[in-house]
C-alpha cells in the first residue's frame, strides 16, 4: 500500500489501523499484517495512540482465529495505553474485544462486566455507534444465558441507535438477532418478520453475507414449521452466497440444514450426502459443534434408512464428539478462570507501575519546567541582543542621514545664499553709481536679471526648507489632511498650467488625457503638491523638445482613481527603483538643464499618498527609455461632490 509524501507518519499509522479494522472479518490475515506494520511504525515514532489501536486490531484478529488467550493479553496492553492517552473511544472499543474473548471462552459473567463498562464509557461520551455495539454484545450474552426478554430489550435498543447513525450493515445483524430471540420465545410471526426485514435491508445496502445469513435463518425457520419446499429454496440461495465468499463454517451449517430438510422429507440418500459434505468441511476447520451435530444427524438418517451398522457407528462418534465438546468446554472454563487471574494480576502490576511512576513524573515535570524557564530567559536575552543590534543600526542610519542632510544643507543652502548676498551687494553698488548717469536703463536691465536670480535661489531655499518641514511633520505624525471629494483632473490641469513656464523654457510639450469627474478623497493642497512634484520631475529629467503625457482615469470595479505622468526622459535602472522613494536619495540620472534636486521630493510623494490610503509606483524600461509614475487613490462617489 502506498501513501502520499505529504502524509505524516502518524497519519500513515492511523490509515493502516483503519484499513486493518475494516478487513478483520473478511481478510483476517491481511488485517494482522497491516496491524503489525502499523505497530512497528508507531513504535519507531513513539506514537502511543497508534500502538494502542494496532494492539486492539491484533487482539480482535486473534479472537476471530479462536486464539483467545493471545487476544486477552494484547487487548489488556492496549487498554493500558488507551487509559494513558485518555482515549475514551479506544477504551470502549478494546473493552468490547476483551468481552468477546471471554464470551468465546464461555465466561459469560466476565464478558458481561466488560460489555457493561464499555457501555458506560460510550454513553458518557454520547457515542451512539459505540453504544449500539455495546447493546448488541450485552444482548448476545443474555441470549446465550437463556434470558430472552433481557436479550430482546438490548437488541431493540441497539437497532434503534443503528438506525439513528445510519449503520445499514449493523441494522441487518440486529434484525437477525431480534428474529432469533423471537424464535426462542416461540413468537413465530415476529421472528419471520424480522428475518425478512433483515434480508430486504441487506439487499438494499449491498451486505451479501448479512443477506445470506438472514436467508439461512428464513430457510431454517420454514423447515421448523414444515414448509420444506420454501425451506430448501432459501437454504440453497444462502449456500450459493456462502460458497462465493468461501465462508466454510456457514457452508457447513447450510449443508447440514439442507440435509435435515431432506431427512424430514424421507429422502434419506440425499440427506446423508448433504450431511456428509457438511461433516467433511466441519472436520477441515475443526468445528466441533458442527461435527457433533453431523454425527447425530447421520445416525438418525441411517437408522431410518435401515442401515443399522452405520447408524451405530455414527452414534458412537456422536457420543465421543459430545464428550470431547464437554471436556473442551470444561477446559475453556478453566482457561477462562486462569486468564481472569492473569488479567487481574496484570491490572494490579499496572497500578503498582503507575504509582512508582508518580514521583518520576513529578521530577520530569519539574525538570521540564526548569528547561522551559531557561529557554524563556534565553529567548529574552536573544531578543534584547537583537533589539540592541537594531538600535545600533538605526543609530548608524540616523547618523548617515544626518551627514547626508548636512551635506545637502551645506551645498544647497550655502550656494543660493552666496548668490543672494553677492547680487544684493552688486545691486546696492549699482544703484549708488546710477545716480545721475546717462546709461542707467541698460544697467537697470542687468539689475532685473540679478533680481530674477535672487528670486530663483530664494525659491530653491524655500522649497528645500518646505520639504524638510514636511518630512519632519509626517515622521512625527503631525500632518492633518482635509479630505473631501476632489476631481483629480482639475488638479492635473492646474499643475500643467503651473508648469507652463518650465515646459516652454525647454521647448517641451504637455499632452492631457483627463477623465471627467475623476473624484478621489484627498486634501487638495497636499495632492496638488504631490502631482506638481511628479510633473516637475518629468520636465527636469526630460531633454529639450520632448513630450510629457498626463492622464487621469477611474476604475469603479476597484474603487480607485488613477493619476499617471509619463515622459520621454532619462528613465531609471532597477537599482534606482529600489531606493527612489527614500529620503535624500540621489539616482543615476541628473536633471537635463542643471535644475536643482534635494532628493526629498519622491519620499514626500510616497508618504502623502499613503496617508491618503493610496499607493504610488514607477516603471521604466531602462536608462534613456522614459519613466512612468502612477498614483492610485480611493475613489469618491459623484453624489458626495
Amino acid at each position: 500500500m502506498s501513501y502520499q509524501v505529504s502524509q505524516s507518519l502518524e497519519e500513515q499509522v492511523d490509515a493502516l489501523n483503519d484499513q486493518a479494522w475494516s478487513l478483520r472479518y473478511t481478510d483476517t490475515t491481511s488485517a494482522i499484517e497491516l496491524s503489525g506494520t502499523a505497530y512497528q511504525l508507531a513504535q519507531q515514532i513513539g506514537y502511543k495512540r497508534g500502538l494502542a489501536y494496532s494492539l486492539r486490531n491484533e487482539a480482535m484478529c486473534s479472537q476471530i482465529l479462536a486464539q483467545y488467550e493471545d487476544a486477552l493479553i494484547k487487548s489488556i496492553e492496549a487498554l493500558g495505553l488507551f487509559e494513558e492517552e485518555n482515549d475514551a473511544q479506544g477504551q470502549a472499543s478494546v473493552l468490547n474485544v476483551i468481552g468477546i474473548s471471554y464470551e468465546n471462552l464461555g465466561a459469560f459473567a466476565n464478558a458481561l462486566d466488560y460489555y457493561l463498562e464499555s457501555l458506560r464509557i460510550n454513553e458518557e461520551a454520547s457515542d451512539d455507534k459505540g453504544t449500539a455495539t455495546s447493546y448488541n454484545n450485552i444482548g448476545n450474552i443474555y441470549q446465550k444465558q437463556g434470558e430472552f426478554e433481557s436479550a430482546l430489550q438490548y437488541h431493540l435498543k441497539s437497532l434503534e441507535l443503528k438506525k439513528k447513525t445510519g449503520d445499514g450493515f449493523g441494522q441487518v445483524r440486529s434484525l437477525s438477532n431480534i428474529g432469533n430471540v423471537y424464535e426462542r420465545l416461540g413468537d413465530i410471526g415476529n421472528a419471520l418478520d424480522y428475518y425478512i426485514e433483515s434480508m430486504n435491508l441487506a439487499e438494499e445496502v449491498g451486505d451479501k453475507l448479512g443477506w445470506s445469513s438472514a436467508v439461512l435463518n428464513i430457510g431454517t425457520f420454514y423447515h421448523l414449521i414444515g414448509n420444506y419446499e420454501q425451506s430448501l429454496d432459501y437454504l440453497n440461495k444462502s449456500l450459493a452466497v456462502f460458497e462465493q465468499y468461501d465462508d466454510k463454517q456457514s457452508i457447513a451449517l447450510a449443508l447440514n440444514n439442507i440435509g435435515a430438510v431432506y431427512h424430514s422429507l424421507g429422502h434419506y440418500s440425499k440427506a446423508s450426502q448433504f450431511i456428509l459434505d457438511a461433516l467433511a468441511i466441519a472436520q477441515r476447520i475443526n468445528a466441533l459443534e458442527l461435527i457433533c451435530n453431523a454425527y447425530k444427524s447421520l445416525a438418525a438418517v441411517y437408522e431410518l434408512e435401515g442401515n443399522f451398522v452405520d447408524a451405530v457407528e455414527y452414534h458412537k462418534k456422536y457420543e465421543v464428539s459430545r464428550e470431547e465438546i464437554y471436556n473442551q468446554e470444561a477446559s475453556r472454563k478453566i482457561r477462562s478462570l486462569q486468564m481472569k487471574f492473569e488479567v487481574e494480576r496484570a491490572e494490579r502490576e499496572k497500578k503498582i507501575f503507575q504509582l512508582r511512576n508518580v514521583e518520576l513524573k513529578k521530577a520530569n515535570e519539574a525538570l521540564s519546567h526548569a528547561l522551559k524557564e531557561a529557554e524563556r530567559l534565553h529567548k529574552i536575552a536573544d531578543q534584547q541582543r537583537q533589539q540592541a543590534e537594531r538600535q545600533k543600526q538605526l543609530a548608524e542610519q540616523a547618523n548617515a542621514i544626518k551627514t547626508e542632510f548636512l551635506g545637502i544643507a551645506a551645498h544647497d543652502l550655502r550656494n543660493p545664499l552666496s548668490v543672494i548676498a553677492g547680487f544684493a551687494g552688486v545691486i546696492e553698488e549699482t544703484l549708488d553709481n546710477l545716480k545721475g548717469k546717462q546709461n542707467a536703463p541698460s544697467q537697470l536691465a542687468e539689475l532685473g536679471e540679478m533680481i530674477s536670480a535672487i528670486k530663483r535661489n530664494s525659491q530653491r531655499m524655500s522649497k528645500l526648507i518646505s520639504d524638510l518641514l514636511d518630512i519632519s511633520a509626517m515622521e512625527q505624525g503631525k500632518v492633518e489632511l482635509l479630505l473631501q471629494p476632489i476631481d483629480l483632473s482639475v488638479i492635473a490641469a492646474s499643475v500643467a498650467n503651473n508648469q507652463r513656464q518650465n515646459v516652454e523654457r525647454k521647448k517641451q510639450r504637455i499632452k492631457l488625457e483627463l477623465a471627467p469627474n475623476c473624484l478621489a478623497r484627498c486634501d487638495y493642497d497636499r495632492m496638488f503638491d504631490v502631482i506638481d512634484n511628479l510633473v516637475s520631475n518629468a520636465t527636469k529629467y526630460s531633454p529639450n523638445g520632448k513630450t510629457i503625457w498626463i492622464k487621469t482615469a477611474k476604475v469603479p470595479e476597484k474603487s480607485i482613481a488613477i493619476f499617471e505622468v509619463r515622459d520621454e526622459g532619462l528613465g531609471f535602472t532597477e537599482e534606482d527603483k529600489t531606493k527612489m522613494f527614500g529620503k535624500f536619495q540621489r539616482l543615476s540620472a541628473r536633471p537635463t538643464a542643471g535644475e536643482s534636486s534635494t532628493g526629498l521630493g519622491l519620499s514626500i510623494v510616497k508618504q502623502v499618498v499613503e496617508l491618503h490610503g493610496g499607493r504610488v509606483y514607477a516603471h521604466s524600461d531602462g536608462r534613456d527609455k522614459g519613466s512612468l509614475f502612477v498614483i492610485e487613490l480611493p475613489l469618491a462617489s459623484e453624489q458626495a461632490n
